[in-house]
């Protein structure tokens, strides 16, 4: 019984060992790095058979050959990236973090100054800016926020001007249909100024 149990144990690791095998056959990841005279880029790869990987006439490729990252819309000609993709400056700073998907960005991206600043937030759907944006000055005060929706801004956007002013812009499909200033800032601080005044009293 014992040994009808070994057996059957090996017969399933091995089966186990070749299914990962073929897996790893038709994708599989490597880790690249690049080095450009003002940052360094490392990433990772996804080998895909011809034929196997489907691509989208409207979306852009990364993909990479000739030892640097092009760029294509609509195909690819070398191993697509895909994973976790970060580039460095010189002083090892971050200069952008995201991640990738059979060669489209996904997910969250960062970007940085070289100072360590952060320049902006965005957020990628098979490509496309989708979700929240927002961007920084270089003390990292924000400049602007809203939304993205299949690569377009959406809906309420923000731009702050100053300390005590604000730009509302409301876009339909990446049309502006509606923009206004507001100095809601200074409102608020003149209302919490007379709570307390009648909270003294």
């Amino acid at each position: 019984m014992k040994a009808s149990l070994n057996i059957l144990i090996a017969y399933f690791m091995v089966v186990t060992a070749c299914s990962a095998q073929r897996s790893q056959s038709v994708l599989e990841l490597y880790s690249h790095t690049i080095n450009y005279p003002s940052y360094k880029v490392v990433f990772h790869l996804e080998v895909v058979p011809e034929g196997h990987q489907a691509t989208s006439d409207s979306k852009r490729y990364f993909w990479y050959g000739g030892n640097q990252i092009n760029i294509t819309q609509g195909g690819f000609g070398g191993k697509l990236l895909d994973g976790a993709y970060r580039e460095f400056y010189l002083n090892k700073n971050l200069k952008a973090e995201g991640n990738f998907d059979g060669g489209l960005m996904v997910g969250e991206w960062k970007k940085w100054r070289e100072n360590g600043s952060l320049d902006s937030i965005s957020n990628y759907s098979s490509g496309e800016l989708n979700g929240l944006f927002a961007r920084f000055d270089g003390k990292g005060i924000l400049l602007e926020e809203g939304r993205y929706r299949n690569g377009l801004k959406h809906r309420k956007w923000l731009g702050h001007l100053s300390t005590d002013k604000v730009q509302v812009t409301y876009y339909k499909k990446g049309i502006v249909i509606q923009e206004k200033q507001s100095k809601l800032k200074i409102w608020m601080i003149k209302l919490g100024d007379k709570i307390k005044l009648r909270r003294k009293k």
